[in-house]
């Protein structure tokens, strides 16, 4: 985004009313050309913006994610460094790449669409233009690679906290799917995809790109989605403000240490709707009848690393701590 047009941006975002064209000009000492040229890109790039003669603009109910619009929300220290894209492929994927150039910890990449997004074992993860949050955050724990499981655990709380926090829903009514998934009423509503590059020497952990998807607004689904996936609207009926919902998520994912993960677990293992439930494992997410054939047996529990421990028909106790479940006869996948 172009220096102006940010302003202007960041302006309009944190005013408590109309800002005159006047008032723009001179604040940044440019022309008044120059700002109903930003107002008019801003407007082609889906910003509500009014203006009215004598008054002058006013931002109305924004749903786009924007680093202005995260900044107006953000608490405590100071704001990570944030790219915010109009379209990318995958925003793991760029996050990763940029992760060689030093960038600090919290460090963020968000996108208004994903062509690409993926899930656990490449998965496609929807991602429709100004319909959720699409965002991936650095971390860099230098903790050893065991860590990794848990830090998902984490995010995987942090998340369902604010967005039970933003919609004003009661708490536990977000619940987890191990190890990544987030579901709402009974469908998917989140995922969560943690990507780890390893210091070969030292056996630790370098740094990690967790990446987030949320449904936040309607939209139609595909139709091998449909029936499985939702979205926060839809089933809170509450509208919760995109940009305020990434503030609250990275400053919390920046938090993580793994002290904070263990005292998440508790929560976790509440979340859970998988203990007590007899499930389909599929070795290395497998699922095509061409793969090794599921096994089947009762989740018993979740250990202290963020493993699933679960009980085979034949007696065997197993812990997982990679692979695919999905609740057994046809439950959710």
């Amino acid at each position: 985004m172009s220096e102006i047009k940010s302003e202007v941006l960041k302006i309009l975002t944190t005013a408590d009313g109309p800002v005159s064209g006047e008032k723009l000009s001179g604040s940044l000492h440019v022309s008044r050309t120059a700002i109903w040229d930003a107002i008019r890109k801003l407007r082609s790039e889906g910003y509500a913006i009014e203006g009215t003669r004598g008054y002058g603009y006013v931002l109305s109910g924004c749903d786009i994610v924007s680093a202005e619009g995260i900044s107006r929300f953000w608490k405590g220290d100071k704001l990570p460094s944030l790219t915010v894209l109009p379209s990318c492929v995958s925003t793991n994927d760029i996050l990763k790449k940029a992760a060689s150039e030093g960038l600090e910890t919290g460090s963020s990449v968000l996108s208004r669409e994903q062509q690409g997004g993926r899930g656990r074992y490449g998965r496609l993860f929807v991602s429709p233009r100004d319909k959720g949050l699409y965002l991936s955050v650095l971390l860099r724990p230098e903790k050893s690679w065991s860590e990794v499981p848990l830090l998902t655990v984490y995010v995987s709380v942090c998340v369902a906290e604010a967005l039970e926090k933003l919609a004003g829903i009661p708490k536990n009514s977000t619940s987890v799917k191990w190890v990544n998934d987030l579901y709402l009423g009974g469908k998917k509503i989140c995922g969560i995809l943690t990507e780890g590059v390893m210091d070969m020497e030292s056996n630790r952990l370098d740094h990690a790109v967790v990446g987030i998807g949320i449904n936040l607004y309607p939209c139609t689904f595909p139709k091998e989605l449909a029936a499985i996936a939702t979205d926060l609207e839809t089933q809170t009926g509450r509208h919760v403000d995109i940009n305020e919902l990434a503030a609250e998520i990275i400053r919390a994912v920046m938090e993580y240490t793994p002290e904070s993960a263990h005292r998440s677990l508790e929560n976790y293992r509440q979340r859970s709707f998988l203990i007590g439930q007899k499930v389909a494992i599929h070795p290395a997410g497998d699922r095509s009848h061409a793969g090794q054939k599921p096994l089947e047996a009762l989740v018993t529990g979740i250990g202290d690393a963020g493993e699933l421990q679960v009980r085979t028909d034949d007696g065997r106790n197993m812990e997982l701590r990679s692979g695919e479940v999905t609740l057994h006869k046809g439950g959710v996948s």
